[in-house]
């Protein structure tokens, strides 16, 4: 069977863009003709199955499941006095069969059997405004993480300060306060640190990513 090798899609006929000389359905080549049969076969089919009646009825009834939830999946549900889908919404809670749904302003406690979970879809990621979730990336002053270490940590824009520059006026604890800060990185900084393959990698410090009061006010947003 031979093959076709360009650097580029052959111009299969279409209605939409041929002219008055690829309308009269000839071609120099075989394979191209049986593959452009197949193609306009499987375009017929295709359109046929999507527009059938038939398939949209069964895939808006048979669709019940017995799936199990958790708090913050997204669902669509039934109302007992409806027999459309409604949602999405988010589970917030189960009692039993009875799942607690939060939709919009409104919670409604729906029986299991009448969720949908929703269709998680992929979502383009940009790496230059987004908080780094890679485990070598991701700065987390706790202790027991694999996070680097800020004491390991080589700041690019700090700069040594001579010895004989500090002022012995300055109270002792006001020096303590501020080699304690210096461990926390400051927004703006670069940072570099070796990932577990040994390789030395530069981040730049972009943002707080939590509350200062919060769980997470440990947490920064970088650039890797």
């Amino acid at each position: 069977m031979g093959t076709v090798h360009i650097s580029h899609n052959p111009a299969f006929p279409t209605t939409l863009t041929d002219k008055p000389p690829a309308l009269e359905g000839t071609t120099i080549s075989e394979y191209v003709a049986e593959h452009v049969r197949a193609l306009h076969a499987t375009r017929k089919a295709f359109i046929e199955t999507e527009s059938s009646e038939q398939i949209h009825r069964a895939l808006c009834k048979q669709t019940r499941t017995l799936d199990s939830f958790s708090t913050g999946d997204t669902v669509y549900y039934k109302r007992s006095d409806s027999t459309e889908w409604k949602g999405p919404g988010v589970v917030i809670g189960q009692d039993g069969v009875v799942v607690f749904v939060q939709h919009g302003g409104s919670f409604v406690g729906v029986h299991r059997c009448r969720l949908m979970k929703t269709l998680q879809t992929n979502v383009d990621i940009d790496e230059n405004s987004t908080t780094i979730e890679k485990k070598e990336s991701i700065i987390k002053n706790d202790a027991g993480n694999d996070a680097p270490n800020w004491d390991d940590l080589e700041s690019e824009d700090s700069t040594s300060v001579p010895e004989n520059t500090v002022d012995n006026d300055i109270p002792p604890e006001t020096v303590a306060t501020n080699q304690a800060s210096s461990k926390f990185p400051q927004v703006g900084q670069l940072l570099e640190f070796h990932g577990q393959d040994g390789e030395l990698n530069q981040i730049k410090v972009l943002s707080w990513a939590g509350k200062a009061t919060g769980a997470l006010r440990n947490w920064y947003n970088a650039e890797y």
